[in-house]
């Protein structure tokens, strides 16, 4: 199996699902990221890509985690976001909804706006209650029309919205985690009883594949990820793998996730989800 060092867990598990999902697939490019603030980070995905092994990747990381102590001053081994970092595809589209909503109210007033958002789709603790841990049922709520006050008049309105564009990767964060960060802080939650996790999901005529799982329990982040593929290093796992950089000896090991997550009894619950578009 792969062999991956100690760095900052936060870091091992990003680049995990980074390096090892999305930037082998054809439809992830790199050409429309232009900032200053991403052109490290572009560098670092590019050379990764370039690399033939484990070795190389492994001192692409330390050098960007480097560069993050020396930018923002993120001692590896200190506590930080993970989140940041997937700011970094808000240039690529692949990783954008496009959206138009249209609001309209019997006041006759009536609002449209379009707009792109992405790459990390929020469902906070409550959207989670409201649907009793589904995370199909949620994510369909997010995304589907709504009622909210009128701009006008106050009363309630309506809005429709349609997507005119999903994103080929999808990261879905569940905030609950950052809300409650181990199992003794769950053990007398009572909302819901578990979190579901479908392997597959269709959004009209949109079919979604789960590729990923980061977990952040006891302030640790760990992953799961399928189907590692990467020719310049000849892997080709179709399996679920396991990654936990201070357990195994940094490797990969063979590991299948779970996919219903009792809130009360398990160390791990999800906390973002990588989904591929069929």
């Amino acid at each position: 199996m792969v062999k991956w060092n100690l760095n900052s867990c936060r870091l091992d598990a990003y680049f995990t699902l980074v390096a090892f999902i999305a930037l082998n697939d054809s439809r992830f490019s790199l050409e429309l990221v232009k900032s200053r603030e991403h052109r490290k980070l572009k560098e670092t995905l590019i050379n990764i890509k370039n690399s033939s092994n484990i070795e190389t990747i492994q001192k692409l990381v330390d050098n960007f985690a480097i560069y993050r102590e020396s930018k923002f001053k993120e001692k590896v081994g200190d506590l930080y976001s993970i989140t940041p970092l997937f700011q970094f595809f808000q240039e690529l589209s692949q990783f954008q909804f496009a959206i138009e909503d249209k609001k309209v109210c019997q006041c006759k007033a009536v609002l449209k706006r379009s707009f792109q958002f992405g790459p990390l789709l929020f469902l906070t603790t409550k959207n989670l209650k409201d649907n009793q841990g589904d995370i199909l049922l949620t994510l369909n709520e997010k995304l589907g029309n709504y009622s909210s006050k009128c701009h006008e008049c106050g009363g309630n309105s309506y809005t429709k919205r349609i997507i005119t564009k999903y994103p080929t990767f999808l990261f879905i964060l569940l905030e609950i985690c950052d809300e409650l960060n181990s199992l003794e802080a769950r053990r007398t939650f009572k909302e819901f009883v578990s979190i579901s996790v479908l392997e597959s999901f269709k959004i009209e005529n949109y079919s979604y594949s789960l590729a990923g799982i980061c977990y952040f329990q006891k302030l640790h982040y760990t992953v799961h990820i399928k189907g590692v593929k990467n020719s310049k290093m000849n892997l080709d796992l179709k399996s679920w793998i396991y990654h936990d950089s201070m357990v195994n000896n940094g490797q990969f090991i063979e590991s299948s996730p779970k996919f219903e997550y009792a809130m009360t009894e398990d160390e791990l619950i999800p906390y973002i989800l990588l989904f591929k578009l069929d």
